[in-house]
């Protein structure tokens, strides 16, 4: 007798599932869509183990139908490659879980997560749409070379959006990171080392208008009578931190400090210091920012501002399931200060 094909069989419902864990429909259709409802732990297994023995999978596009929810957030983010956004990805997600919701990761510099993809806008060179009616919510971090981001997302004003990092777009929820204090503590830092020359690496293209890395150096140098000296890069990337350090050397004098906008700064420029034979950190002494795990393993200690990234996005999490319960409930906003680390 011939097998039933894989293709032709018939598809596990939500009554197969209550038939077997000997549940109604309303009780299997609570523990698997992970409702908030008085449901005893024994029940709550025996749903989920027949779920599993059966192979049921939810048909998500009528669910959605239903329930007008897709459970799925976008995160907006740049430069997903890094090792900070990864960082803040995975936090992301295992908020996600944790709640029953999946996450669409969105690179803020190649996608654009405000336009509807059938707008004139939606087309450019270098972004492409993301269709809006797939997520519940968006999750949106920014940084100062990120900035620009922020008209990729105000296209959607209809949409619970919450914003996270050292910027946020208005009207929106916001769990923030602080900077000024910790760069005003590395800077300081790196003066009393006695340093005459201290640098401050940054991407050419941030606007740093507000930005408390920026105005921290800007102020410590002024108040300790010093001209600041900014070296400037390509882009957020290693090699464009090792290239402008590169040229700046070839150029100028040496500096004998160095405050970078991030640890990947301090990665690429760190290469250009030692090929100029300048030694670390007994000539040159840098200070990071961002706290990734790649500095543990350099054969040199890099200072570092730490930031609390856990602690941002479970507070963005929170922020964006109030907001999806409750459109009208008041902003919220919690702001976390980084903290400066001498290795």
């Amino acid at each position: 007798m011939r097998k039933p094909s894989l293709h032709t069989a018939r598809a596990i419902t939500l009554q197969d599932v209550a038939n077997k864990a000997n549940v109604g429909l309303s009780t299997a259709s609570y523990v698997l869509n992970n409702k908030p409802k008085a449901i005893g732990a024994e029940t709550r297994e025996r749903v989920w183990q027949a779920a599993r023995e059966l192979g049921y999978r939810p048909n998500m596009a009528a669910r959605a139908l239903v329930t007008r929810q897709t459970h799925i957030v976008a995160l907006g983010i740049p430069n997903v490659a890094t090792a900070f956004s990864a960082r803040v990805i995975a936090e992301i997600q295992k908020q996600a879980a944790l709640h029953g919701y999946d996450v669409m990761i969105c690179d803020t510099e190649r996608v654009n997560i405000g336009v509807d993809a059938g707008s004139a806008q939606s087309h450019s060179a270098h972004t492409v749409p993301m269709p809006l009616w797939i997520v519940d919510g968006v999750i949106a971090f920014f940084g100062s070379a990120s900035r620009d981001a922020e008209s990729k997302i105000q296209g959607a004003p209809t949409l619970p959006i919450v914003s996270m990092g050292t910027f946020s777009i208005p009207g929106t929820d916001f769990a923030g990171l602080s900077l000024f204090a910790p760069s005003s503590e590395a800077i300081q830092w790196l003066l009393a080392a006695g340093r005459k020359r201290i640098g401050f690496l940054v991407p050419s293209a941030a606007d740093f208008s507000g930005d408390e890395r920026h105005e921290a150096y800007v102020s410590e140098m002024k108040k300790a009578g010093r001209d600041p000296i900014f070296i400037h890069t390509e882009n957020n990337s290693r090699l464009a931190a090792y290239e402008g350090m590169k040229e700046f050397l070839q150029h100028n004098e040496p500096i004998d400090g160095l405050f970078c906008y991030n640890d990947y700064a301090a990665l690429g420029a760190s290469r250009a210091l030692r090929e100029a034979g300048l030694k670390i950190p007994t000539q040159v002494l840098l200070v990071g920012c961002d706290g990734i795990e790649d500095i543990e393993y350099l054969d040199w200690p890099l200072p570092t501002i730490e930031l609390p990234i856990p602690e941002m996005c479970a507070h963005a999490w929170a922020f964006l399931q109030q907001r999806l319960l409750d459109p009208n409930h008041p902003l919220q906003r919690k702001i976390l200060s980084g903290q400066f680390k001498i290795r």
